[in-house]
């Protein structure tokens, strides 16, 4: 069975398909900690906050 597509925007509102939600999670707690960091993934950008965060992390649980 295929993994579902997981689909967030980023900062100007286009569609980005995380390839590895697990290894996206694992990166923001390990360099984005300090609110309003910008994360670069694949030259989209997305400003790092405490709702991205978790969004991100309840992703990863389900993923």
């Amino acid at each position: 069975m295929d993994k579902p597509r997981i689909i967030i925007q980023d900062d100007d509102g286009a569609d980005y398909e995380v390839r590895d939600i697990q290894a996206l999670h694992r990166h923001l707690l390990e360099f984005h900690q300090a609110e309003g960091t910008i994360h670069d993934e694949d030259g989209q950008l997305f400003t790092v906050t405490p709702e991205f965060r978790e969004k991100i992390r309840q992703l990863a649980e389900e993923g």
